[in-house]
């Protein structure tokens, strides 16, 4: 009798144990997906992407030629985003961050921001589109404005939309079309570009310095959105240390 009693005691022990256990190991994960990092805005491990501070800085300086570039071209420090039309946290930034960026650093001249496409396919298939119709705006001189326009109007990327956008900037269709086809090509070497600095997820930013060849030596690497106030801390500390 006395055996049994102490048998139950010792199972019941057990049991709080394991229910603690299996506690823990659900909020160690429900920590993780909050707080890791992000692909287009959905939670993935480590062994899908790697944080920001697991991903060493480029040891040598990443290039400009191509880029959609926003300020004066001779500021000295650098942010270079890549990014995907339909990411969520890509609007996020380019709709509440990059324009308090614009208006503390870019107009001053103190920060040039330069653009490069990472559209995933995968779980975004209108992005690469809508990126090649940004790429035909900047060729006349409206990216920024259609960049603004396909990230206000992510949820709906239809070729009908885009095509909508296009002409309220006062692009011709079918020289628009033309041009997508033939500019694709660009995309892909963004897309080439951000693999070899090893972006795995969107915005993935980097900021640094520029040379005088206008090649940027990165000095921090942030994967998301933001907040402002951490680019913030980051830029005002790459203003004072110069190049």
């Amino acid at each position: 009798m006395r055996w049994n009693v102490i048998r139950q005691s010792w199972r019941s022990v057990l049991d709080t144990v394991v229910l603690l256990l299996v506690a823990a190991a659900a909020v160690a994960v429900l920590w993780r997906v909050a707080t890791g990092p992000t692909v287009n805005g959905v939670a993935t491990t480590a062994s899908a992407t790697e944080s920001a501070a697991q991903v060493a800085l480029p040891s040598e300086p990443i290039s400009l030629e191509g880029a959609a570039v926003l300020g004066d071209a001779k500021a000295s420090v650098v942010l270079v985003e890549y990014s995907d039309f339909q990411c969520s946290f890509c609007a996020k930034f380019a709709l509440e961050v990059l324009p308090r960026l614009e208006e503390r650093y870019v107009k001053s001249g103190q920060l040039l921001i330069a653009f490069r496409h990472f559209p995933i396919e995968k779980t975004h298939p209108l992005a690469r589109r809508a990126a090649e119709v940004s790429v035909c705006a900047a060729k006349e001189g409206r990216f920024w404005p259609m960049h603004h326009l396909l990230f206000q109007r992510q949820r709906d990327l239809s070729n009908t939309v885009m095509s909508e956008l296009a002409a309220g900037l006062g692009l011709d269709r079918a020289r628009l079309e033309a041009c997508r086809t033939a500019e694709s090509k660009k995309v892909q070497d963004d897309m080439g570009s951000g693999r070899r600095l090893a972006v795995r997820g969107t915005p993935t930013i980097f900021l640094g310095h520029r040379d005088e060849s206008s090649l940027v030596r990165v000095r921090a690497r942030i994967s998301g959105a933001g907040p402002f106030e951490r680019l913030d801390a980051i830029i005002s500390d790459l203003l004072k240390k110069g190049n």
